[in-house]
Formats: C-alpha cells, structure tokens, sequence
C-alpha cells in the first residue's frame, strides 16, 4: 500500500524526477523508499548498462517511468525529457534531485507542504523553487528570488517550465541549469531559493574535498580539463546571450560566477593532488 496520500482537489501532483549516469547502490536505495512510499518517478538513463537497465525495468511501470536514448545525450534532453513526460501524465510539479543528492521522507513532506503554502503565490511568477539544506541563520523557510541557481533540488512549476520550452538540449551538462534560469528571467518568470528542507543533502556524497586558506575553509574539486573546457565554453554561451538580451545584470552573474569557477578550479590544481 501507498504511504504517499492520494491526490486531493487542493494537494499539489507531485513527481520526482533523475538523470541518471551509471548509479551507485545509495540511489537504488532511495529508489526503494520512494516505491514504498509510493512517489511516482520519471528517470531518463543516461548510460543503459546491462544491470542498470535490467534492475530500472524491474520496477513497476507505474511507479518508475523510465527512458533512455540508448547513450548519454547530455543533461540537457534528460531534464527535457522527464519533465515534458511528467507534465503530460498530469503532474504540476516534479522535483529533480541529482543521483547523488541525499534525501528522505521529511524533504518530500517539506516540498508538499510548501507547495500547499506558497502554490496560489507563486504559480503565476516562478518557473522553480530550489530546496537547500537548512542553514540555521533565521532565513530558512523564505523564498528568496535568485538569478542563477544549480539543479538538485529544483522543484519545477511544470506548467510555467513548458511555457518557456523545458531545457535546452543543446546544453550537455555544464550551465542547463543556468541557461533555464536566463530563459526564466527573459520570459518574466523568477526562481527562488527555500533552504530548510530537512534531510536534504547535497554535499555528502560530493567528490569536493575541503581544504583550509588564510583560515578560510574551503570545498574544491578538480575537474579534467575537458570538463573545464566545457563549462567555460557554456559560461561563454550565456554571457553572450544575456547581452543580446540587453540584460547586463544577468551578464555581470554570469561573468562573476565564470571567474569564481576559473578562481577555484585554480586554487583545486595547486592544493589537491587528484582529479574527480
């Protein structure tokens, strides 16, 4: 039997969502809890190994709504796909995490709940609300409008997404979160953070390593240099389509975000000795 409630008139249709490249056994685990409490999924499998295939198609068609290109394809399709595909079964909302990205039960009751609180506020001016971890500091529980806000955690406005085309396809991996955000903002739409969602938890299963500077503690990654390429590559593609847009505040966020991500791929190669 379902733990999840049946829908109501006024309970928001809620799905979850992945992109999943080669899995470990943590997200089949949260998998497991998602069919238990009987939370519908649509997954876009980004590389259909033999196992990962088999294990996927072993879930009930109703629960797991499964797709794949056959190859990795890139973010991009992926977000597409499974978002269009939850819109058209009939679900308002699909909330994405990363394969990585750590949660429980309580988060899933703490979306519902904030979709049943800020739903008639924010279903005409949000295309995404980004759930984030609780922070303790008196700003949990807000919605606070970001121009430029990563993936995991995102709960989509399914509706408000489709009326701007979904994602990009043309984006792999590096900046599909951001050009979705850019887009937003060119249509009117906004997207806010919300950071106290209990069990939320994007940092544990990272492959960021800390490391301490003049005191300062920091969480770095090395990234390949093909990696590196590629998201300088994207950052270059949205400053360019900020400023045919006329929007140079959506330029300067770009471009200091760029220089950030150059400042700490820096700073990974001269104090961590791997690359992730």
């Amino acid at each position: 039997m379902s733990l999840w409630p049946k829908r109501s008139i006024t309970q928001p249709a809620l799905a979850i969502g992945f992109v999943t490249y080669h899995p470990d056994a943590g997200f089949y685990d949260r998998l497991e809890q998602l069919r238990a409490l009987g939370v519908p999924v649509f997954l876009f499998d980004n590389a259909p190994a033999a196992t990962d295939h088999a294990r996927l198609n072993g879930f009930d068609g109703d629960f797991l709504h499964y797709a794949t290109a056959g190859n990795n394809v890139g973010l991009g399709v992926g977000l597409s796909t499974i978002c269009a595909s939850a819109y058209a079964r009939g679900h308002d909302y699909l909330l994405f995490f990363d394969q990585d990205t750590r949660f429980t039960p309580a988060t899933l009751s703490y979306a519902t709940a904030l979709l049943e609180r800020q739903a008639e506020q924010i279903k005409t001016s949000h295309v995404a609300v980004v759930l984030q971890a609780p922070r303790g500091d008196g700003s949990d529980h807000q919605l606070v409008d970001q121009l430029l806000a990563i993936s995991s955690g995102m709960l989509f406005l399914l509706h408000n997404t489709g009326r701007i085309g979904w994602h990009n396809p043309r984006y792999f991996v590096d900046g599909v979160d951001y050009e979705l955000c850019l887009r937003a903002r060119a249509h009117g739409y906004k997207v806010a953070l919300c950071s106290g969602a209990p069990g939320f938890d994007h940092v544990s299963d990272q492959a960021d390593k800390d490391t301490v500077l003049f005191g300062r503690r920091l969480r770095l990654r090395k990234y390949p240099w093909r990696r590196v390429y590629d998201s300088l590559r994207a950052y270059i593609r949205l400053s360019f389509a900020s400023l045919a847009r006329g929007d140079l505040r959506a330029w300067w966020s770009v471009v200091r975000s760029m220089f950030i991500y150059i400042l700490a791929q820096f700073l990974a190669r001269i104090l961590l000795r791997e690359s992730n």
